[in-house]
Order: C-alpha cells, then sequence, then structure tokens
C-alpha cells in the first residue's frame, strides 16, 4: 500500500545501511510471536533422539532462514509436556507446535485443539488426514517395497517384530505389513509376529529367540521399528 517510489527509496536506504528487520521489535509491535515451538522428552531411546535432532536440525536450517526462531523445551514425563506447551503458548507465545511420535488417541493433540492452537505432527495421529497438518511417510508404499523385496529374494515365511509402543506410526506400519501380505496371497500367520520392547533388550531378544526357534521356517524378519535394529541382529 505504499508508494512505489516512496517504496524504492525505503528499499535503497535499507540496503545503504544494511538494515535488518528486528524480530523482537516486530513482535512487540505487533502483539504475536512468529515462532515455533517443540517440546522434547527425556524418555526417548538414543535413536529416536538422534532422528529427531536430525529432523529439528532440517526444520530450524528453513525456519531460520526466514527469521522464524524454533523454541524448544524438554520434559521428563507426559505431565511436564503439557506444562511444556502451556509455557510454550503463554509465555512464549508461540504461533505453532510441532509433534512428533503421536499416539493413537494422543492427550497433547486434544490439548492443542483445545486451546485453537496451530500445530503440525509427524506422523498421523486418529483424526481425519483432511482435519489437521501433517507430514509422514507412505506408511503404506514403503510396507508394500519391504515384502515385495523380501519375497524377491525368495522368502515368503516373514516374521514381524511388534513395538509395545502404542504410537500412531508402529500401529499402522503393522497394519499395512499384514495388508501387503494379502495382496501377495501370502497366509497371516499369528504365530510369525512378536513384542519387541524399546526399553528392554533382554526380553525383545528372548522373544526374538523364541519365535524363530519355535518357527523354523521363518527366513526373514521385518521389523516395525529402527530402534529393534541392533536387538535383532544380536538375537540372530
Amino acid at each position: 500500500d505504499v508508494n512505489i517510489n516512496t517504496k524504492n527509496k525505503i528499499t535503497a536506504l535499507a540496503k545503504k545501511y544494511k538494515y535488518i528487520p528486528n524480530f523482537y521489535a516486530k513482535t512487540l509491535a505487533s502483539g504475536t510471536t512468529f515462532s515455533v515451538g517443540l517440546v522434547l522428552p527425556f524418555t526417548y531411546s538414543y535413536e529416536q533422539k538422534i532422528t529427531l535432532i536430525d529432523f529439528i536440525e532440517n526444520i530450524h536450517s528453513k525456519l531460520n532462514a526466514l527469521n522464524i526462531p524454533v523454541v524448544m523445551i524438554f520434559a521428563k514425563d507426559e505431565k511436564e509436556e503439557i506444562k511444556a506447551f502451556e509455557k510454550l503458548i503463554n509465555y512464549h507465545k508461540v504461533r505453532l507446535i510441532l509433534l512428533n511420535d503421536t499416539k493413537k488417541f494422543d492427550k497433547r493433540i486434544t490439548y492443542l485443539d483445545k486451546k485453537n492452537v496451530e500445530y503440525i505432527t509427524w506422523g498421523r495421529c486418529h483424526k481425519s488426514p483432511d482435519k489437521y497438518s501433517w507430514i509422514d511417510e507412505n506408511i503404506e508404499y514403503s510396507s508394500d517395497l519391504a515384502v515385495n523385496f523380501i519375497l524377491s529374494k525368495g522368502h515368503s515365511n516373514i516374521g514381524y517384530v511388534d513395538s509395545d509402543l502404542k504410537f500412531n506410526y508402529i500401529l499402522l506400519r503393522k497394519k499395512s505389513f499384514i495388508n501387503s501380505l494379502k495382496k501377495n496371497n501370502i497366509k497371516v500367520n499369528k504365530n510369525y509376529f512378536v513384542k519387541g520392547y524399546p526399553n528392554d533388550e533382554v526380553k525383545t531378544k528372548e522373544n526374538i529367540k523364541n519365535l524363530l526357534s519355535n518357527n523354523k521356517e521363518i527366513s526373514a524378519l521385518l521389523i516395525s521399528s529402527h530402534t529393534f535394529a541392533n536387538y535383532v541382529i544380536e538375537a540372530c
């Protein structure tokens, strides 16, 4: 809404004096912030933390280029996580919150919906996919790729290491694996499924050993989460 001549003069002066807009001054003037909030739980395994940090690093570099800061708070449990969201919303005045490892029925999403706070989930949740913003791998497609690759190597008796974690992507991966077997006319054998526990290496290994000992025809294993990779290799 500014006259083009005036705009050109201001732009020229800004370049001459290397003017850079001050984010905090803009926040004070507008009464709102353009920051993004994120809560990192202490309960994550090493693999989960590495994956999330890599994700944050990429997100931060993109947002930083747009002068949008990322505010990150640590939390030791679910109760503290909700308090961290309260702090992000009420104190830091973030405009958007990033959520990861969404559960099938996620209390955090219920809380943010009540607060009318915008969010993006890394992984889908129980809500209809067109009712919120989310980013996720194409679980159905990647499951088909994995199963078809295993079948191409001559394996038809495939074991599956499930997880006791109730994250939505874990449930979707299991469902997609079963659907991939059905597409290839392979009978789903319930005996080929075993539980894994990210926080219990001994129990996970024992479960895998028992699975393979009791079902000697199994010649390949598919795992529901990368956190089990070392457990499975050592168990085999």
